[in-house]
């Protein structure tokens, strides 16, 4: 089937170009479909097959995003250079334990039960290019003569800035769930979403002891508890000496809400002042 879905797009796209049918390792070890674009050039874009979308939908999607890229002007010998690496490197904190392959040939750093890996982000070229990221490996540091130190003194949580917001507000905002009294009700935990300004990958901003200190200024809590919502964001409460207690419940929305290419952790995690702890 993957084969026919090539070729349609081939004849829709026209021009020579062909297109490759391939699988991808994502985060946590999930396995994309994907499709390649090889057009001549030096730029050979991968578009993910979306299950939960017709064939006729998928190829239509393909379609547009391949012809979108097509018009894209990138200088790659401007990419591979030590300086634009160091310059671009952004962190992205996944899960340890379910990407011991991945963290095999990636350049990354523990963190508690996690793991830093760094993506070089392109927005910098302009262009469609806003989101998109090349994950770095061992390769790309060998090739450029970059060590894992610069890139964790270069890597910025915040590159693509920091959001602090009420997840009442931010549920209100896409479903009008609450009134404007709900989140002072005695009964209302109050809780903060940390992510950055895409939501993408936003989680990375706990790794950051400036960046905690900041959300901890800006909440008016010395202390508070971080629950690892996923790996785009993570949900903040006030401190409180019950906080194992939620273990069970972190574990149970990873398992029943959670993407598993999202999953992050099942831990609980405790911001004391000066640094992040596990629970």
């Amino acid at each position: 089937m993957e084969r026919v879905i090539a070729k349609r797009i081939e004849e829709l796209i026209g021009n020579g170009v062909t297109v490759e049918e391939t699988t991808v390792t994502k985060n946590n070890g999930v396995v994309k479909r994907a499709f390649v674009l090889h057009d001549g050039s030096n730029l050979s874009p991968t578009v993910y097959y979306q299950d939960d979308r017709s064939e006729e939908e998928n190829i239509e999607m393909m379609v547009s995003l391949f012809r979108t890229s097509e018009k894209l002007d990138i200088d790659f010998s401007k990419v591979l250079t030590k300086s634009f690496v160091l310059d671009n490197v952004i962190p992205v904190l996944i899960s340890k334990e379910r990407n011991t392959k991945l963290l095999e040939s990636s350049p990354h750093t523990d963190f508690l039960d996690l793991a830093i890996i760094y993506e070089l982000d392109l927005t910098e070229l302009g262009g469609n290019l806003e989101n998109a990221t090349i994950k770095l490996n061992n390769n790309h540091l060998d090739y450029l003569g970059i060590t894992l130190e610069e890139l964790r003194e270069n890597a910025k949580a915040d590159r693509k800035g920091m959001t602090v917001r009420s997840i009442f507000d931010y549920l209100n905002q896409i479903y009008c769930l609450f009134d404007e009294n709900f989140e002072k009700s005695a009964d209302v935990v109050p809780m903060w979403i940390i992510s950055n300004k895409t939501g993408l990958y936003g989680a990375s901003i706990v790794t950051d002891k400036a960046l905690l200190a900041e959300v901890s200024e800006k909440l008016g809590l010395e202390t508070f508890i971080v629950f690892p919502s996923s790996v785009h964001e993570v949900i903040v409460i006030a401190d409180t000496p019950e906080a194992s207690a939620f273990a069970p419940m972190v574990r149970e929305i990873n398992e029943t809400e959670v993407a598993e290419q999202d999953f992050l952790s099942n831990s609980v995690y405790r911001y004391n002042g000066t640094e992040l702890t596990i629970v």
